[in-house]
């Protein structure tokens, strides 16, 4: 079980995304979507992905996460795209839908249809990797 820290960018059932400068660590709005987000959405501080930015992640919980904080997550595996930008899928541990959940091939199919065709806007899914290629994905964007 892979704790990770979680710095949320954009929350759950919200339009508007927040980016934290990497100089001041101050959170500003960066965006505001035409669609509320299905999910939570952000990143592993301390990390550099493919994209060269920090290593995405989605945060799954029922109630939401406010943005511009950072939680704890626990790591179920990872969510791969055709450009390399992989997404990190994480829980809330104590979440009373997700907290149980060890692996995203246990995540129930409208959750998986969900984030496939919401992440698959930009590049195409091309699959899914449990907690073990999750976390070897972790360990090599670590700085």
């Amino acid at each position: 079980m892979t704790l990770i820290s979680v710095a949320i960018e954009a929350s759950l059932g919200e339009r508007e995304r927040y980016h934290q400068d990497p100089s001041s660590g101050e959170w500003r709005l960066y965006h505001v979507d035409d669609l509320p987000w299905p999910v939570n959405y952000g990143f592993v501080p301390g990390t550099l992905s493919a994209d060269g930015e920090a290593l995405d992640v989605v945060l799954l919980d029922a109630a939401g996460v406010p943005a511009a904080v950072t939680v704890e997550g626990r790591l179920i595996g990872v969510l791969l795209r055709g450009d390399g930008d992989h997404k990190l899928v994480a829980i809330l541990p104590d979440d009373p839908v997700y907290g149980e959940l060890q692996n995203v091939a246990n995540l129930d199919a409208a959750d998986r249809a969900l984030l496939e065709e919401f992440f698959s806007q930009q590049a195409p899914v091309v699959g899914w990797g449990g907690p073990t290629v999750a976390e070897r994905i972790l360990g090599e964007a670590r700085l």
